[in-house]
């Protein structure tokens, strides 16, 4: 059998392969892997407290305008108190701010009356008149059964406030909270606000309390001083007008006197 004809041309050569063409790649030195990677946890580490910075410059407008918007509203508060003499005027004025500032579901106002032995409701919000007009409760103490520093804000325990508040605090389980307006260690009246359980305050708002607090409390007070300067003055009007008719009276009674004498006078020179 016969060999196979090897071709008498030259063998093809073998194009070269693409890992030897060209330089090869240089490494980086491992220090200076190790640099660029330190590097590059640096940037991402300045990226987030960048971030972090600027989450809180957004928290910080955002306080510094609502702190702002709440003490443009006490001031023109303060002036509309100082305006008015009458507490029911001050009620109102106190619940609105309570209502729209704090965004309460449900709120009362009771103030001092029946001669100081009792806190009567004045006014509420997020109620109807038959529910709130119905909470009175007595003095000194509000909640008698229970130990409470009642010259001080805080969260009413669920129970403290008896039956009495069932409706203010309401079957969605709102926490209630407890504002007092006092003044010389009397306890002119107070608010009672019901909020989400979720309701946690801010420092701004605390504060904000605690000034409207002080303002409704001398409104009060000075809405207390007047009405009895009122009450006084028509007792002395009373006093005024009866004396006037018993003047009169005695005024007539002497005038029938000496016209009696003059007669009876008369008479006797007469023969």
């Amino acid at each position: 059998m016969s060999n196979p004809i090897q071709s008498s041309g030259p063998k093809p050569t073998q194009p070269p392969s693409k890992a030897s063409s060209g330089p090869k790649p240089v490494q980086p030195p491992q220090g200076q892997r190790t640099q660029g990677a330190e590097t590059l946890v640096e940037l991402m580490q300045a990226q987030r407290q960048l971030t972090q910075a600027m989450h809180e410059s957004r928290e910080l407008r955002s306080k510094l305008s609502r702190r702002s918007h709440q003490m443009q509203v006490l001031q023109q508060v303060s002036e509309i108190l100082a305006a008015t003499s009458k507490s029911g005027q001050v009620v109102s004025v106190v619940l609105d701010v309570l209502a729209q500032e704090f965004h309460c579901q449900r709120a009362v106002v009771w103030t001092l009356e029946d001669g100081g032995v009792g806190y009567l409701p004045k006014e509420g919000t997020g109620l109807t008149r038959p529910q709130w007009s119905s909470m009175k409760l007595p003095a000194p103490n509000p909640f008698p059964g229970t130990p409470l520093v009642i010259f001080q804000s805080q969260w009413l325990e669920p129970g403290s406030e008896g039956n009495g508040l069932a409706a203010l605090r309401g079957t969605d389980g709102a926490q209630l909270y407890f504002i007092p307006f006092e003044h010389q260690l009397l306890l002119l009246g107070f608010a009672i606000l019901a909020l989400p359980v979720d309701r946690r305050w801010e420092e701004e708002d605390l504060d904000s309390i605690t000034i409207l607090q002080r303002q409704a409390a001398i409104s009060l007070y000075n809405a207390w001083l007047f009405r009895d300067l009122s009450e006084q003055r028509d007792a002395l009007q009373r006093q005024a007008l009866e004396l006037e008719r018993v003047n009169d009276a005695l005024r007539e009674a002497d005038q029938l006197k000496s016209e009696f004498l003059a007669l009876t006078s008369h008479e006797l020179r007469t023969p």
